[in-house]
């Protein structure tokens, strides 16, 4: 790795333990084997609380639809394609 991007990181990684001159701890670089270890299991962790989520809301709503799942696409005049994606729900009551 390029020196100067690893003083670039260790620069505006962690902040200092103490105040005065203490060197700040190097900044954790992943590899791209162990990075895409952490997106899966941060991924794995969302999931999971989605399932939490949407059980909780089940629960709440007694077996009633309490979320509806909405979706659409645009052509903006710079010809840039965005989706959008949102989640409707009737009522709030977690």
């Amino acid at each position: 790795m390029d020196e100067f991007f690893q003083s670039m990181l260790n620069n505006v990684g962690s902040p200092p333990q103490s105040s005065g001159s203490e060197k700040r701890p190097p900044v954790p670089i992943l590899g791209l084997d162990n990075l895409k270890n952490y997106v899966r299991a941060e991924f794995a962790v969302c999931l999971n609380f989605i399932e939490f989520y949407v059980e909780k809301c089940f629960e709440a709503s007694r077996g009633n639809p309490f979320a509806q799942f909405q979706h659409d696409g645009a052509t903006l005049a710079n010809l840039q394609k965005y989706n959008v994606m949102g989640r409707a729900s009737q009522s709030s009551t977690l």
